[in-house]
């Protein structure tokens, strides 16, 4: 396997992303725990940004439809809100918010800090994390004053858990803090950073932060690899470890293949996107890390990046 890392300079984003593979793709499969449910029953909304094309929007069973026409510095710091009705991305230094056909576009905060101020979602979709002149906060989805976090957060790409209790960020230097969602009580986790060992375990992106705040997924390197160009400028979509914020522990997931990407849902489990001798593959996964569907994906959207999932509800 090898990992396409496409720059995106208009936005200052970073992007790691799988490579085309030539193993033939099938239609969704179900592959479920249990008496088979219905696909459409287990599969969310998923939201891709592929290269030179507007994203797409793939609510399986049915096929991948065309979404916002975005350029590729704006979709890729897309992200899509839990209830998957609207999108945030940048614009001009400017935070954005719109449906997601790209309709009804309008800004929310201008003056954004693109390379440390990553746009989330809070759980309830009210509030985007988002930074301004260095400092990280928030701000409303519907447009408003900027907050910075109570206690301040000395960091960049800040995430939200799905019970809206803790937050994590990266401290720059191959750290990962976490904190209460206010900022307060910040600690490290551990394993990352200058408490990487031997092998120099570091990370400067979290990609997704479980509902509990207790599981992380991002983007680990090790040794002297510069693999993915992980250097904490903009936004990195790519995770390829699942920590214990605890212990900096790897969480092993019942899945093949490498992981990709992975996002936690508001309510607990995730979805992840992995990549085998097969081809590209998304997986859900319920609290419990049991899988309860993997599908392959379609073959229009190998060279594209997931940027968000909603739960079908």
């Amino acid at each position: 396997m090898t990992r396409l890392t496409r720059l995106a300079t208009a936005a200052v984003a970073v992007l790691v992303a799988v490579s085309a593979c030539s193993g033939a793709h099938t239609l969704p499969i179900l592959l479920p725990s249990g008496s088979a449910p219905d696909v459409a029953a287990v599969m969310g909304t998923l939201l891709y940004a592929p290269p030179g094309a507007p994203l797409q929007l793939w609510a399986p069973p049915a096929a991948p439809t065309a979404a916002a026409p975005l350029d590729d510095a704006e979709a890729l710091t897309v992200t899509l809100s839990p209830d998957g009705k609207r999108i945030a991305y940048v614009h001009g230094g400017a935070a954005m918010v719109a449906a997601v056909d790209g309709s009804g576009g309008r800004s929310v905060l201008t003056g954004v800090d693109q390379a440390c101020g990553d746009l989330d979602w809070s759980a309830d979709s009210a509030r985007l994390t988002v930074a301004q002149g260095g400092k990280p906060g928030t701000v409303p989805a519907t447009g408003g004053s900027f907050t910075p976090f109570p206690t301040a957060v000395a960091g960049c790409h800040v995430i939200f858990s799905g019970d809206g209790s803790t937050i994590a960020y990266a401290t720059g230097d191959g750290g990962i803090m976490v904190a209460e969602a206010d900022g307060s009580n910040a600690h490290p986790v551990p394993r990352l950073g200058a408490d990487g060992g031997p092998t120099k375990r570091r990370s400067n992106h979290p990609m997704s932060l479980s509902a509990n705040g207790k599981q992380l997924a991002l983007y680990v390197q090790q040794g002297d690899s510069s693999e993915g160009a992980d250097n904490g400028a903009g936004r990195a979509l790519v995770a390829n470890e699942i920590v214990d914020v605890a212990t900096g522990a790897t969480v092993s997931l019942p899945v093949t293949g490498d992981l990709e990407q992975a996002y936690f849902f508001p309510e607990g489990g995730l979805v992840v996107r992995t990549q085998d001798k097969d081809g590209l593959k998304v997986s859900v996964l319920w609290p419990d890390l049991k899988v309860e569907g993997t599908m392959a994906e379609p073959p229009t959207l190998t060279a594209a990046v997931l940027v968000g999932y909603a739960v079908r509800r």
